[in-house]
């Protein structure tokens, strides 16, 4: 498992509309060249990769790490000096970005083919800069120099002073990602969610304020539509409809409204058939219990785990189980669903069999409850995925 903490607050400096053309146009292939080890990195807007010394234990510690999925690479990424560097797994550093290049974040696509950059030009005035959003190709395992995904200007819609990276659709032809101020406040209440088409350089609204979590998005297995949990205020318990964004048509399109259901995370089974949804039903939850997250909250003990038939539309709960249910992750042929299921003062994982209609408990998968439902209601379950051996 390599989702990351899904709540992205902790990082937030780190990083219905028609599609907007992009200022500047996407780098063509042809202008996309493979890595030079000796020619000099140019400053401040490097375009090829050179090797990097490797850094003092001081300096490596101030470096983020992000890890591709595949563990070939890692993404180390020194927002004090906004520099990004990427280690091998064998030990070798190439610098993509040197120091004073604004680096900001990055977000590996699932495959680890491609890499989001988030960039800020780091002299300009922090009311006025821009933030740029740019991608490393990886070919052979190997990476190419980066070029410019995103650079708008300072009126277009979507510009931001920070942008927070979403999800890559898994054919790679789009990403998403929030744009706002520098503001971690309020970015924890939601920002725009938009989705930029990397090929045809157009961005298109999703929503108007979507909470920052990579958990609440899921894209559909080819990459045709993705799936989210829409609606501002950063309680995941009111003011939350389960949302439907199709590429092709451009349209945004409610599948779960918040009067039937408020939506949390979200995961599309790679079969493309079913939706798995966790949910709180809207006549067991509301203001009062917004914003207490004890465990004794009778609107978070409600949450359980959905079906939604992707081809009718219908949903249904998974099962009759009157406990907390959260979570879904799906196995990678689409056959299970796993899932968290509180247990007393215990959190199990759960395996679904769709094709039998039960569940069971999973092996060696049970840990403490944490002490608290998380932030607002959004809570990171990594840890004990992460902790199963058969789901590694």
């Amino acid at each position: 498992m390599n989702r990351g903490w899904p709540i992205l607050i902790s990082v937030l400096l780190i990083i219905g509309c028609a599609p907007t053309p992009l200022v500047t146009a996407t780098p063509s292939p042809s202008q996309t060249s493979a890595i030079s080890a000796t020619t000099p990195l140019p400053s401040p807007s490097p375009t090829v990769i050179k090797p990097s010394e490797t850094p003092t234990s001081a300096a490596a510690a101030e470096r983020q790490r992000y890890p591709a999925p595949n563990g070939q690479w890692v993404a180390l990424v020194d927002p004090a000096v906004g520099s990004l560097v990427l280690e091998e797994e064998g030990g070798r550093r190439l610098e993509v970005f040197g120091a004073g290049s604004g680096v900001l974040g990055v977000r590996w696509s699932v495959d680890s083919s491609h890499l989001a950059i988030v960039r800020r030009d780091p002299a300009a005035s922090p009311t006025v800069a821009v933030a740029e959003i740019w991608r490393v190709t990886f070919v052979a395992g190997e990476p190419q120099s980066p070029t410019v995904l995103l650079k708008p200007a300072p009126d277009a819609p979507f510009a931001g002073a920070q942008y927070l990276l979403g999800q890559w659709s898994p054919n790679h032809t789009h990403l998403l990602f929030w744009s706002g101020p520098l503001s971690a406040s309020i970015a924890a209440d939601g920002l725009p969610l938009w989705c930029l088409d990397v090929q045809s350089g157009k961005v298109a609204a999703l929503s108007d304020a979507a909470l920052v979590n990579l958990t609440y998005q899921s894209w559909s297995p080819q990459g045709q539509a993705v799936v989210f949990t829409d609606g501002g205020y950063r309680s995941v318990l009111v003011g939350k409809r389960l949302a439907r964004y199709d590429v092709q048509s451009d349209q945004v399109s409610t599948l779960v409204p918040a009067e039937a259901v408020v939506p949390g995370q979200v995961a599309w089974s790679p079969t493309g058939a079913w939706i798995a949804f966790a949910g709180v039903p809207a006549d067991q939850t509301g203001e009062m219990y917004a914003d207490y997250m004890g465990w004794d909250n009778p609107a978070i003990q409600a949450r359980r785990l959905y079906l939604l038939d992707v081809g009718s539309g219908t949903y249904r709960r998974l099962n009759g189980e009157e406990a907390f249910q959260d979570a879904p992750r799906w196995s990678p042929d689409g056959h299970f669903l796993y899932y968290i299921q509180m247990e007393g003062e215990q959190v199990q994982v759960m395996q679904a069999a769709l094709s039998r209609g039960e569940a069971r408990p999973v092996a060696d998968c049970r840990a403490p409850r944490p002490p608290s439902a998380g932030y607002y209601g959004q809570i990171d379950w990594d840890a004990v995925f992460e902790a199963c051996a058969v789901l590694r």
